[in-house]
């Protein structure tokens, strides 16, 4: 990655991707033993005579050398529970899991990994423990020129991450700038919001807003060459308590239409029957 350059990233689910894309990241999780567990064996990995999606994804090179794909551990899941924990705790689970992670990356072409998980305890030892998972895997990716990455919370603020070692052992580091608001929040705000809004309280000024994530990343210790910030392709939806108080903040009850969730392409698709409103305020 050339000091000062650009990265593109996509993370690949579902959605239509763009042809400017430069970098893409599939997901797979990990099992109680520290080895890689595929999200799903009839999608992902080749079986029965054909090629399944890691494959499929990985072969897109032929066309864009320029092209890297990268397998990204963990997600929600793994955030939420115990087993990213207990791996980074475990030196066998954590050399298994680098046994695995190679063989993957090997076996369908993959350019590195991206580690998401969530720390569940903000204290200095848990952000160690994190830290010396990441250097031992970084050690042992750098042999074959493989690269290694992080996708971290929005804001580091009792994170457990300890952001300058991040910086000098990561390639780059995604911060998740997304669902600052959603059908979860009690009321509507963007999801995505570059600046903040003068309406909302100090502390989401702070903290809900792209800007306002890069800025405190930065505190801690992560450089501008080194981040990666997420812009989000797609929506939530509200239902309102009151459909005549339609605006930024107004009160809701829970997700509206297609469950909360709206996919881009839905988006796309339904453009034109949208009344489409420009916030000026936070872009």
């Amino acid at each position: 990655m050339p000091v000062g350059g650009h990265i593109k990233v996509s993370i690949l689910k579902t959605w239509t991707l763009s042809s400017a894309i430069t970098w893409f990241t599939l997901f797979a999780g990990i099992s109680h033993y520290g080895d890689i567990r595929v999200e799903d064996n009839k999608l992902d990995i080749d079986g029965n005579g054909k090629k399944g999606l890691y494959r499929r994804t990985t072969e897109l090179k032929l066309k864009n050398p320029k092209l890297k794909v990268i397998l990204g551990i963990g997600g929600a899941m793994a955030s939420n529970g115990s087993l990213f924990s207990d791996l980074c705790r475990d030196e066998k689970k954590t050399e298994q899991f680098i046994k695995s992670s190679m063989w993957l990356i090997k076996e369908y072409n993959f350019d590195g990994l991206d580690i998401d998980w969530h720390p569940p305890y903000p204290e200095p030892y848990e952000a160690k423990i994190f830290t010396n998972f990441l250097k031992r895997t970084k050690d042992a990716l750098k042999k074959d020129g493989y690269l290694l990455s992080a996708s971290v919370r929005s804001y580091p603020d009792d994170s457990g991450y300890d952001g300058k070692s991040m910086n000098e052992i990561l390639d780059w580091i995604t911060v998740k700038s997304y669902d600052f608001y959603g059908p979860w929040s009690g009321y509507t705000g963007q999801n995505n919001a570059l600046y903040s809004s003068s309406r909302e309280y100090i502390w989401h000024k702070d903290h809900f807003n792209m800007a306002a994530s890069a800025k405190n990343w930065m505190n801690t210790g992560i450089t501008r060459k080194k981040m990666v910030i997420s812009v989000a392709f797609y929506g939530w939806s509200f239902n309102l308590t009151d459909p005549r108080d339609h605006g930024l903040l107004s009160p809701a009850r829970g997700p509206g239409v297609d469950g909360g969730f709206v996919r881009w392409s839905e988006i796309c698709l339904n453009y034109g029957n949208y009344t489409t409103v420009w916030d000026d305020e936070q872009k």
